[in-house]
């Protein structure tokens, strides 16, 4: 049973996640809200880097297994906090990006990242998706060069905006929308919500 609210920011890299996500944090109250990472970087049990990483092959079979328990951390982690958790990414991510995979692997990994992923992780309290066209996200991303990066750069877009364009979700064009509105819209969206408007700054 969670038991804090949560705001997730969620995007394909060049969006402006991390940015806004940073200046989401600032229209807090001090010690207001906290930042929690969801991208598979910087391991946070030490479970997760010592599978994630070994050199034997035979050992990172067991990779799905430890980020599964990595982001159980992560997201469980805050249970019974005071302060509003803001997600960079989430864990819905990890399971679209794996979808329709055609190598039997990657379908295999799919099938177990749905099962204790998608199943057993709650909705966090408010969802902005923040999108834009390829080639913005491109320009502001020096590290992505390759045309096979772009490729897979368009096919995650394409199904994040499947997934999370909808009803449920807040979507903000960062393309058309500065930083400025980007972050008007989220406010306005977060006074809407008791919870959230109390701790606003």
């Amino acid at each position: 049973m969670i038991k804090y609210d949560s705001i997730c920011v969620v995007g394909v890299d060049g969006t402006g996640k991390s940015t806004i996500v940073r200046m989401v944090t600032e229209m807090f109250a001090n010690n207001a809200s906290v930042v929690q990472y969801m991208g598979q970087k910087n391991w946070e049990t030490g479970f997760a880097k010592l599978f994630a990483e070994h050199p034997l092959k035979i050992i990172r079979l067991v990779r799905p297994i430890a980020v599964i328990v990595e982001y159980y951390y992560r997201v469980y982690k805050h249970n019974g906090s005071k302060r509003v958790v803001i997600f960079d990414r989430y864990v819905d991510e990890l399971i679209i990006s794996l979808r329709d995979e055609a190598e039997w692997k990657r379908r295999i990994v799919a099938r177990i990242y749905k099962l204790f992923l998608g199943n057993r992780f709650y909705h966090p309290t408010v969802t902005f998706y923040l999108t834009c066209d390829v080639e913005i996200s491109l320009c502001r991303k020096d590290d992505i060069e390759s045309e096979e990066q772009i490729k897979a750069l368009k096919k995650i877009k394409g199904k994040l905006d499947e997934y999370y364009i909808n009803e449920k979700n807040v979507v903000i064009d960062t393309g058309l929308n500065s930083i400025e509105n980007t972050l008007n819209i989220i406010r306005n969206r977060l006074q809407m919500e008791q919870r959230f408007c109390t701790l606003l700054v």
